[in-house]
């Protein structure tokens, strides 16, 4: 198996949610026309949307003065790292199961993004300030 990095960038944005429509024009620029699938496609930007609200809202609590670092490589999937400087995600909503969520929890906040990005993606990587989406785009 070749693990070598094939492809890096990164992005910074401030931490506004403003700054999403960047890095949405960015993934799209470099990363829409390797996938075959325009389902796959739109499974990663949901899945990184919500990785980066998460970042903005939770992780760093909406402050201005703090920023949100995206960065990718790929290999035959993408790996799109997603860090905040928040205190970190809390271990217990790292693996919360989407199949548990029920019609009293759909307004609730709590884990539902996490659960989103674990429908999204094909797998989710957890760190104390860092998220990490993995989806394959062949």
């Amino acid at each position: 198996m070749n693990t070598m990095k094939k492809f890096t960038s990164k992005m910074t944005i401030q931490s506004n949610l403003n700054n999403i429509k960047k890095v949405m024009e960015w993934i799209e620029s470099d990363l829409k026309s390797l996938f075959l699938s325009e389902r796959k496609y739109q499974s990663l930007i949901l899945g990184l949307q919500e990785a980066i609200t998460n970042a903005i809202i939770h992780g760093n609590k909406l402050d201005e003065n703090k920023f949100v670092n995206i960065s990718y490589y790929r290999n035959g999937r993408i790996k799109i790292i997603i860090e905040d400087e928040g205190e970190g995600i809390l271990q217990e909503n790292q693996y919360y199961d989407i199949s548990r969520i029920g019609k009293e929890d759909i307004l609730k906040e709590s884990r539902r993004g996490i659960m989103l990005m674990k429908h999204f993606c094909d797998e989710v990587i957890f760190n104390k300030n860092s998220v990490t989406l993995v989806i394959k785009y062949k």
